[in-house]
């Protein structure tokens, strides 16, 4: 039987292995690199030496390195940490695994979109700041050195929706995703998807899908969704 000691130096073995491996296939710049170096850590972690917090750690630093390496996000920003704070709400390899394909998938939709630089980065940090309640187009248009006026302006042209409207969509769909997490109280989704006030976000996600939060959840019981 091994001991924790063993088990530890295993870990650290292993976790630094996957983590060179993967920055090996993120030089390669490519998705199909990633995904593939992203498969092979997925499949060493099924080992269950690999416990949640070491599991969170794996990933936390494999999104931070993806999302750093494509201007996301700023070296020490607070955005890492809204990152962190996100993975805290998975439990599971098949939650990590999903998490970071989805980001995958949103950097490769982004690359190949006919949006300018300008929209495509207003767009990766709305993703990367929906749980943080001051976002705002002014806060976007100095990421962006630009002023509020005119990237809302370029933003509405190219995509055909305003920036508030983006947001408060994106808010939404990322909402209807943590529902599906039935260890998530409703109090704890608001906050994620930057509202505050718990009673106020239930009212938003009604006006918006057609019903409350908690009805929503109650009908992904059943296998289906009805609204």
């Amino acid at each position: 039987m091994r001991s924790r000691e063993e088990d530890a130096d295993k870990i650290m073995v292993m976790g630094t292995m996957l983590l060179c491996d993967f920055s090996e296939a993120l030089g390669k710049r490519g998705s199909a690199a990633l995904c593939e170096a992203e498969e092979r850590v997925y499949q060493a972690l099924q080992d269950e030496a690999f416990r949640e917090q070491e599991l969170r750690r794996i990933y936390f630093q494999m999104i931070y390195q993806m999302e750093l390496r494509e201007g996301y996000i700023a070296s020490g920003s607070e955005s890492a940490w809204r990152i962190y704070t996100k993975l805290q709400s998975f439990h599971t390899r098949e939650e990590f695994h999903r998490e970071f394909i989805r980001r995958i998938r949103h950097t490769d939709c982004l690359h190949e979109s006919a949006y300018s630089e300008t929209v495509a980065g207003t767009i990766r940090h709305i993703q990367n700041e929906l749980d943080n309640e001051n976002l705002s187009i002014r806060l976007l248009a100095r990421y962006a050195y630009l002023t509020p006026n005119y990237l809302a302006a370029v933003f509405k042209k190219e995509t055909g929706t305003t920036i508030g409207q983006y947001c408060l969509n994106q808010r939404m769909e990322r909402a209807k995703e943590l529902l599906k997490n039935r260890t998530l109280k409703l109090h704890e989704i608001a906050r994620m998807v930057g509202y505050r006030d718990a009673e106020y976000f239930s009212k938003i996600f009604k006006r918006e899908v057609g019903c409350t939060p908690s009805r929503y959840r109650e009908s992904l019981s059943g296998g289906q969704k009805i609204f």
